[in-house]
Parts: C-alpha cells; structure tokens; sequence
C-alpha cells in the first residue's frame, strides 16, 4: 500500500521504546508513532481518516479512556466518508455488551461485530456511512488473495464477516466491505 500513511497512537513510553525489540521502523513521512492518549488524539485530530484501528484493551479488559459515547462519536467524526473504525474489545461480558451499545449509538448501529472464539475478544467494525452489504463472492476471492500473498487464514473471517452479516440488522448501503479485503 504504497499510498498509506499510518500514524501509531502509544500512551506508554516503555511501550514505545520497545519499538527496535518488535522491529518497528523509524519514522518517516508515511508512518509515526506517537506519544500521547489515544483518546485524546482522536478528539483533537482535525485530520480525516479513512481507517482508525482501536485496541481499546488494557490489564482490567476495556481502557477507562475508551469508556464512552463521545469517544466513539470523536472516531466517528475523524473519518472520511466511508472510513471504517475497528476497534478490539476484551474483558467480561457485561462490559463488551455495555460497549456494542455505546458503539450502536455513536455509529448509528452501522456496525458489524466478529467474536473470536480464542480469547473472548470482539471485533467490531464501525462505518462512518452505512454498513455496506457483504458481497460473498467477491470478498472470498479477496480473502483468498490475501491468504495467499500474507500466508493468514483470511478466508475463515470472510466467512465469519458473511455469517455474523446474516444474524446483524440488514444493510441499506451497497457493498463496499470488499474493499478492505482488495
């Protein structure tokens, strides 16, 4: 993706440093890393994104910081126009359900939402406009590319993404969730 800048948003430091540990390479102009709140980044940010990836985990399941309406609003509202937020939520039940709903009402409930099996977590996808209908065909063609090109088993969550589409409120919006897997 030779187009992409990517910005990293860390609150820790000791996170951070670790970065040459993990193989993470220097900043540049297509990618940064940032010292600072995720929260607060996402509030202050004046710029679009077309993509916002969120692991909203901390040591106690889902971080405080990420614990409202406004945050998820603030993400909302950091998107381009059909940007996508992705955000990774762990921890009890209770509190990944009282999540989904604060993440149904920032996003209008154009979300789509995956469990995965191994550890609980919860993977919710949230569309700036409306959530796009799922095209199986195409999307298993993509995943198949991608399995093929990144060696990951990419078409085990295309058929989750079609399976978990089928059980969620129906799509208004045509198909554009293919484009994430192209």
């Amino acid at each position: 993706m030779p187009d992409a800048a990517l910005t990293a948003v860390e609150v820790s430091e000791d996170v951070i440093s670790l970065r040459d540990e993990f193989c993470i390479p220097a900043d540049n102009h297509r990618f940064r890393v940032i010292n600072s709140d995720g929260a607060a980044y996402v509030s202050a940010s004046a710029h679009q994104k077309d993509v916002i990836l969120a692991d909203a985990c901390d040591r106690k399941g889902v971080a405080a910081d990420l614990d409202s309406v406004e945050f998820y609003r603030n993400a909302r509202g950091r998107l381009a126009a059909d940007g996508v937020f992705v955000v990774n939520l762990c921890g009890e039940k209770d509190s990944i359900a009282a999540h989904l709903a604060k993440l149904r009402n920032a996003f209008d409930d154009a979300i789509l939402s995956l469990q995965v099996p191994q550890d609980g977590n919860v993977i919710v996808f949230g569309f700036k406009g409306r959530r796009p209908a799922v095209n199986r065909k195409r999307m298993n063609v993509c995943a198949n590319n991608l399995r093929d090109r990144f060696m990951l088993d990419f078409p085990r969550y295309a058929r989750k993404i079609a399976r978990h589409s089928k059980l969620q409120k129906p799509p208004a919006a045509p198909d554009t969730l293919s484009r994430f897997f192209s």
